[in-house]
């Protein structure tokens, strides 16, 4: 069965897409992975949960752990702005 979504996200080598969402995904992004699958970063002040996406254009210049800090840099911002956590957040 394939999955549903309401768009495609086409922006940035770098994303984090928020997971157990179907308004937006990005199959052209792969992910990075571990033995148990696809990794996650959970926001430190809420259960939001996201996957790290890369196109084909990315190059290794980052580990998972130096975007995941960045990711959680972002996450920690928004909440301390009462704003709501985006879906797709462009990372670099």
């Amino acid at each position: 069965m394939t999955e549903s979504y309401d768009s495609k996200y086409e922006g940035s080598f770098l994303v984090a897409i928020q997971v157990n969402q179907r308004k937006i995904h990005a199959p052209d992004h792969d992910t990075f992975k571990d033995a148990n699958g696809p990794r996650e970063v959970k926001c430190a002040k809420c259960d939001a949960h996201y996957t790290i996406g890369f196109d084909m254009h990315y190059s290794a210049g980052n580990s998972f752990e130096a975007l995941a800090e960045q990711l959680q840099r972002v996450l920690l911002t928004d909440h301390n702005n009462y704003r709501a956590h985006q879906l797709a957040i462009p990372l670099t």
